[in-house]
C-alpha cells in the first residue's frame, strides 16, 4: 500500500519506468501539489486488481496522471479529486479501461472522472455519463446516473475486507456484482479471494466476474 505521501508530481507514485506493473495494491490519501495525486506515470503502466482512492491533485489527475500508455484492468478508481480537471484519471497519452469502476471522482464540485484525452473503454466498466469518460462506451459497460448514491456502487469507506490491503467492499446488491468479465487466467481479486464468484440472484453479463478490484463473497469474507 502507498499512502499519505505528498509530492509535486505523483503524490503516491512518480514513475518514469518504461514498463511499470502494479498488481493487488491500494494507493490512498496521497497529494500532489501540481499533478497526479495518486500516481504520475510517464511510461507504459499496467494497473490490475488495485484500488486508487482518496488522493488529491492541486491541478490535474487526482487519482492518476498519465503521460504515456495506461492500461487499467479489474480495478477501482474512486473518491479522488483533481482541482483543475480529471478527478479520477487525467490522460495526456493513451489510456484504456476494462472491468473497472471509475465513479465519484470530483473535479472541484462537478463530476469529472476523466480529463484530458479520451480514455478508451474496452468493456465491462462502471461509469457515469457526466464523468468525462463517455461517449466511449463499449459492450458490457454499465452506465449509471451520478445521482445514484455511492452505496449503490460500493462501500465508500476503505476498510480491512480481507487480504493485505484495504479495499472498498462491494455489496451483494451492488451494480458491479456479476456485471464484469475476468481476464484469461484471472482467478483472484485484490484480496487474493477467488473470482469469479457467481451470485445466483443476479444475471451474469459474461462469466459472473464482478466489476472492480473486489469480488463479492458471502458472509465472513465480505
Amino acid at each position: 500500500m502507498v499512502s499519505d505521501d505528498v509530492a509535486v508530481f505523483g503524490g503516491g507514485i512518480c514513475s518514469s519506468s518504461s514498463a511499470l506493473s502494479i498488481v493487488g495494491s491500494t494507493v490512498t490519501g496521497n497529494q500532489a501539489t501540481i499533478t497526479g495525486g495518486g500516481m504520475y506515470v510517464t511510461g507504459v503502466t499496467t494497473l490490475t486488481n488495485s484500488t486508487i482512492s482518496e488522493n488529491r491533485a492541486v491541478q490535474f489527475g487526482g487519482g492518476i496522471f498519465n503521460l504515456n500508455e495506461l492500461r487499467v484492468r479489474s480495478s477501482t478508481i474512486v473518491r479522488n479529486t483533481g482541482t483543475s480537471g480529471g478527478g479520477g484519471i487525467y490522460n495526456a497519452g493513451v489510456a484504456s479501461l476494462v472491468n473497472t469502476i471509475l465513479v465519484a471522482n470530483p473535479f472541484v464540485t462537478s463530476a469529472s472522472d476523466c480529463g484530458g484525452g479520451v480514455v478508451t473503454s474496452l468493456g465491462h466498466n462502471l461509469l457515469v455519463p457526466s464523468g468525462g469518460c463517455l461517449p466511449n462506451v463499449a459492450a458490457g459497460d454499465l452506465v449509471v446516473t451520478a445521482r445514484v448514491t455511492i452505496s449503490a456502487f460500493f462501500d465508500p469507506d476503505l476498510a480491512d475486507n480481507g487480504g493485505p490491503t484495504p479495499t472498498h467492499a462491494v455489496f451483494q446488491t451492488a451494480f458491479a456484482v456479476d456485471a464484469g468479465v475476468c481476464a484469461s487466467g484471472e482467478t483472484t481479486d485484490q484480496r487474493g479471494l477467488p473470482r469469479p464468484y457467481d451470485e445466483p440472484a443476479k444475471p451474469n453479463a459474461a462469466d459472473g466476474c464482478d466489476i472492480g478490484a473486489v469480488e463479492w463473497q458471502p458472509a465472513k469474507k465480505q
